[in-house]
């Protein structure tokens, strides 16, 4: 009886995402859900994998860029903004762990040699140019997600880049309000 109930949720979340992508498909032209038709959500490809590797390398390397520049900045509350933009950046390496390991029930690889950030905030960094380094580097991974999107095929995994494509913009707009509060004002918004 379990079962029976959970295939009749599935199936009438199955016709719910196909009658969303067909309002989708009727507005831009292409299709959201590209697993055909009656095929699971869950199903993905190789590059699908490939897709998360590399958002996790980018979330990696943007969890130590602000993990580095915790208490290099004189601002007010500068350390703690970053701690919190470290935060944030460590959930996102965890909920992209999460969908690899749904996937393919293992763990991603670990090693990220590749940090993918130039810039390095050091000790008494001027807090405007700390916060256009910062911009930079959103607006950077939130251009690699817009990429990344578009190579997805499973649908949920695709839902978790568009997740991580708002919240890249939500720093670019917290750091560039922090940023005009410093210049007007002389004081940040914390």
């Amino acid at each position: 009886e379990t079962v029976n109930i959970y295939e009749q949720l599935l199936n009438d979340e199955m016709k719910h995402l196909g009658y969303w992508d067909e309002i989708y498909k009727n507005i831009t032209g292409k299709s959201f859900v590209p697993n055909e038709s009656g095929k699971p959500v869950y199903s993905f490809t190789k590059d699908d994998l490939e897709v998360i590797e590399t958002a996790l390398k980018a979330e990696r390397a943007a969890y130590d860029f602000y993990n580095n520049a915790v208490g290099k900045v004189e601002i007010v509350d500068g350390s703690h903004a970053f701690q919190h933009m470290a935060w944030e950046e460590k959930m996102h390496v965890e909920k992209l762990e999460g969908e690899y390991f749904r996937l393919v029930n293992e763990k991603p690889p670990s090693e990220n040699k590749d940090k993918g950030h130039t810039a390095n905030i050091k000790k008494d960094t001027d807090s405007l140019v700390a916060l256009e380094l910062s911009i930079k580097e959103e607006k950077a991974s939130l251009r690699s997600y817009l990429e990344l999107e578009e190579r997805c095929t499973n649908t949920r995994l695709r839902e978790v880049i568009w997740e991580l494509i708002e919240s890249e913009w939500n720093h670019i707009n917290e750091w560039r309000s922090t940023h005009k509060a410093i210049k007007e004002r002389g004081l940040p918004l914390y």
